[in-house]
């Protein structure tokens, strides 16, 4: 997700509020979760609860509509439906691709 991010952002390097919009969503979507993950895993009374990641990812895509709201009046399109659907995407490959035996099978393929 970040490489598609990322490559987004660069062939739109010369309109400034979509570039900044799709950094900052590349930032956030993909290099994110995984930090946060292990970060509220080292928590005993956080380990149990797989809620508060997506939330906390959540807030960081809300960030940038937030912002737009704030200062402009109004969400810029990228801001508030990219970032829902990175949003979606995120939890439905944690949800479904994560826990299938196809997923577990090429992760250890991977570290062999």
């Amino acid at each position: 997700m970040f490489a598609v991010l990322f490559l987004a952002a660069y062939l739109y390097r010369r309109r400034g509020a979509i570039h900044k919009r799709l950094m900052l969503l590349a930032l956030t979507a993909a290099l994110m979760p995984s930090p946060i993950t292990h970060l509220t895993g080292h928590f005993a009374f956080l380990r149990d609860k797989g809620f508060v990641t997506p939330l906390i990812v959540g807030a960081f895509l809300a960030v940038g509509a937030i912002y737009d709201r704030i200062n402009f009046r109004r969400m810029h399109p990228l801001s508030l439906w990219l970032a829902l659907a990175i949003f979606v995407l995120d939890n439905l490959w944690f949800v479904v691709v994560v826990p299938s035996r196809a997923w577990h099978a090429f992760a250890a393929w991977l570290i062999r």
